[in-house]
């Protein structure tokens, strides 16, 4: 070997040892990466799938020893949650080159569940293929997401089962109309709609009469402003619907604005119940009075038209003055009674009694010679009730004299009575608890709306003045009597479909 081969050599030698370093220096930053990497790594054997090598991040996720994955096939260790797919997909991986799993559940040695994200690749090293395996732990992305779902499972549960109506709408025009986004299910009912029906349309298309209830300005205020409102009870009239709704608007932080509403028709009809009530107590204490002292007077002036009477000649045309001023008086002694009944109902002379043959005799009896017919739906296993039966018996007057002068061309009657179970829900203005409830419904003109709230009123009356009708005090005594017996008197009617009262008495359930 000459000096030039030796200094080739030489040469040759350096290179080799710089490539020597290189290597090692490659290999060390290819170890930290490999060790220091936020994502387990392992590497496996591309023919047999057993592992060659493997991270200590992939060691700390999973709780094994380094010793206890080397030589090791995936499966065998047993961190696959499922073992046949672990195979499976190992097959698949020799022959893609690539798999893929976006949520893929470990099992760590103490048995807990990891949730990782699991890539893997085919690639070659020195003419031999290797398999590198990427885990990267999403279990705290996995909870959130599973935290996420389920606010937003109890969110739409709650929304769903509110009892009050919320519709979410969408400004569009610069507000100047609303659509819908959604809807709960309390709000299909009070608005009588369908979600799939509503969403995307407006306001203003669905609900004509919006603008007059002023919807239509507060969701534009509050999408405006971001400012709450709160709309007092208004009556909302579209030929479809008619309630009164009473709503709560704000924005929420997307823009979106939201309106939370309530039908409260039967609270405002209660509170005019309330009302009527309380005006119909302050008028019967004033009617009680002057009618006490109405009848003491009428007493002293048919007193004296008696004594007269005695004294002259009953053919004399004297006579026949002071019996007109008689019937007169007398007719008003019965208007003063009528007066006393309503102010203070009488004091009832209770007895227990069943309904049902009340009903039937009283109203046949009324009824009798007319050209109205009666239907009765009567339950045969009617609670007893503990009433005055007179009293009574003329508010069963009164109803079918009502309903037979509503039907001047005839018609007909009906009469159904029931045990009823009230509670607090019904929102009726009397206690929870057992009621025999009956009613009459005639097929009359029906009662206008304007005047539905009048009709209890003492000398209110639609009817022409007479002898025998327009005093006004029928369904007056009625509504004193009724209440005298703890009991609840209400009225349903529609312009020309006819009229039903019904009749709420305190039940003796239980007893026969």
């Amino acid at each position: 070997m000459n000096k030039d081969d030796i200094e080739k050599l030489r040469r040759h030698m350096q290179d080799l040892e710089g490539q020597l370093v290189a290597l090692k220096t490659s290999e060390k930053q290819y170890r930290r990466i490999f060790e220091t990497a936020r994502d387990g790594i392992i590497v496996l054997n591309y023919r047999t799938g057993r592992i060659m090598d493997v991270n200590t991040f992939l060691l700390f996720l999973l709780g094994f020893d380094r010793e206890e994955m080397l030589g090791k096939r995936i499966w065998d260790i047993g961190f696959g949650v499922d073992r046949e797919m672990s195979m499976r997909a190992f097959a698949v991986l020799k022959e893609t080159g690539y798999i893929r799993y976006d949520n893929l559940p470990l099992r760590a040695k103490d048995g807990k569940r990891v949730d990782v994200e699991f890539v893997s690749n085919v690639y070659t090293v020195d003419a031999d293929k290797v398999i590198q395996c990427n885990v990267r732990d999403i279990s705290e992305r996995v909870a959130a997401q599973q935290a996420l779902a389920a606010s937003e499972t109890r969110c739409r549960e709650l929304f769903n089962n509110m009892t009050s109506g919320v519709a979410v709408y969408r400004a569009v025009d610069d507000g100047a109309d609303f659509v819908f986004v959604d809807m709960n299910r309390a709000g299909e009912r009070i608005s009588q709609v369908k979600v799939q029906e509503i969403v995307g349309r407006s306001i203003s298309e669905l609900f004509p009469s919006v603008p007059q209830l002023g919807l239509l300005d507060a969701l534009r205020d509050v999408w405006q402003t971001g400012e709450p409102r709160r709309l007092l009870p208004s009556l909302y009239q579209d030929g479809r619907i008619t309630q009164w709704v009473e709503n709560f608007v704000f924005r929420l932080p997307a823009g979106e604005v939201v309106a939370i509403y309530d039908d409260v028709t039967d609270r405002k009809r209660l509170e005019e119940e309330i009302l009527n009530v309380r005006k119909l107590e302050s008028i019967a204490t004033l009617a009680g009075g002057i009618a006490h002292d109405f009848n003491n007077l009428l007493a002293v002036i048919l007193g004296n038209v008696s004594f007269v009477l005695e004294f002259i000649p009953p053919a004399s045309s004297m006579a026949a003055s002071l019996k007109r001023a008689e019937r007169a008086c007398n007719q008003a002694r019965d208007l003063a009674r009528q007066l006393i009944t309503f102010s203070r109902g009488g004091t009832p002379v209770r007895k227990v009694l069943s309904l049902g043959d009340l009903l039937r005799d009283s109203v046949s009896f009324y009824l009798s010679g007319s050209d109205i017919a009666a239907e009765f739906h009567i339950a045969d296993d009617l609670w007893p009730v503990e009433v005055d039966e007179d009293q009574i018996q003329q508010v069963i007057q009164n109803l079918t004299t009502n309903a037979k002068e509503a039907m001047p061309e005839g018609g007909r009657v009906t009469v159904a009575a029931e045990n009823a179970v009230v509670t607090v829900r019904d929102g009726l203005p009397i206690p929870a608890g057992n009621y025999v409830l009956w009613s009459v419904t005639d097929e009359g003109v029906g009662i206008p709306e304007d005047v539905m709230g009048k009709i209890f009123d003492p000398f209110f009356s639609t009817k022409e003045m007479g002898q025998q009708r327009g005093m006004g005090m029928g369904l007056a005594i009625c509504h004193s009597i009724i209440a005298k017996h703890d009991g609840y008197i209400q009225v349903r009617s529609s312009v020309g479909h006819g009229s039903t009262f019904t009749v709420y008495l305190p039940a003796l359930a239980g007893e026969t």
